[in-house]
């Protein structure tokens, strides 16, 4: 079968690492223009190189099915609506991987508060990069009765952020992007608000809102970026409480390099060894 990936980020790589044995995979789509072969980027999957296009591409190829990567239901509804405009049968649109490291994210979680229960292990949650609310949900669903403090911008990444970023190449991340969300949003998905903390603003300034004797045992850094993921690392490890679990998402990222680059270096400096968490993004780290 002939496939088309649309989604040139992880998720669209671990999408290809499912489909390559039995399909032949002809190239990725992404509406980010920053992302495609034109500007010099390439995927490089089990030593096959794969090229980016806009989605106007689509035009010009003969497939059977076309995967959508990504699992922000937002997206996902643009991404429909744009291969529509670009002629694409609905019948072609394939999600049936569009979840699968949504769903051992969740899995890992739900696991991990076993083994807290089971070792007793005490502490706050956190999140550093929270977006539209679609991963907290779940973080204060399994850990209700846990205090939840949900950190950022709500804003989109932060223009501070972002020039350090293109200076050192890591991407070629704007100021504004992820901007479409707000802490209204995210505060009407959380089952249980009462537990949560809404922390909006630039970190590390936002840290003082924590209380300076919190200890955390599970925190989910998803911050895209080198600065956020080196602050994110410096602030919440120390504060983990024994056999607490840092969850650091994008680590294997192709295209927000800047995160494996400051996971490696502060590692390095701690003499600890990131464990990928089997999600094909993620990695943790757990202290003992």
């Amino acid at each position: 079968m002939k496939v088309v990936i649309y989604g040139s980020a992880q998720l669209g790589v671990q999408i290809a690492w499912h489909l390559s044995l039995e399909n032949e995979i002809l190239c990725f789509i992404d509406s980010d223009c920053r992302k495609h072969s034109v500007n010099g980027y390439y995927l490089t999957i089990d030593e096959k190189q794969y090229s980016i296009y806009g989605p106007e591409k689509l035009r010009e190829l003969e497939f059977d099915k076309i995967f959508i990567a990504s699992e922000v239901p937002l997206y996902i509804e643009q991404i429909k609506e744009t291969l529509k405009k670009n002629g694409v049968n609905e019948y072609k649109f394939d999600t049936s991987l569009t979840f699968i490291r949504h769903y051992a994210r969740i899995n890992f979680m739900k696991t991990l508060t076993l083994q807290f229960k089971e070792n007793n292990t005490k502490g706050a949650v956190a999140e550093l990069g929270v977006f539209r609310g679609d991963f907290a949900k779940y973080i204060n669903h399994t850990f209700k009765e846990d205090e939840f403090f949900l950190l950022d911008t709500f804003e989109g990444f932060d223009k501070r952020d972002c020039k350090a970023e293109n200076q050192n190449n890591f991407s070629k991340a704007n100021g504004g992007d992820f901007s479409s969300t707000s802490l209204e949003l995210v505060k009407s998905k959380m089952p249980f608000a009462e537990k949560c903390h809404f922390i909006k603003g630039y970190f590390p300034e936002t840290a003082i809102a924590i209380p300076q004797d919190t200890q955390f045992k599970f925190v989910n850094l998803d911050v895209d970026l080198y600065q956020p993921i080196l602050s994110g690392l410096e602030f919440f490890y120390p504060r983990l409480s024994g056999g607490g679990v840092i969850l650091i998402d994008d680590y294997f990222h192709p295209y927000y390099t800047g995160v494996k680059k400051a996971v490696d270096e502060w590692c390095s400096k701690q003499n600890l060894k990131p464990i990928p968490m089997g999600d094909g993004f993620s990695i943790i780290l757990i202290k003992t």
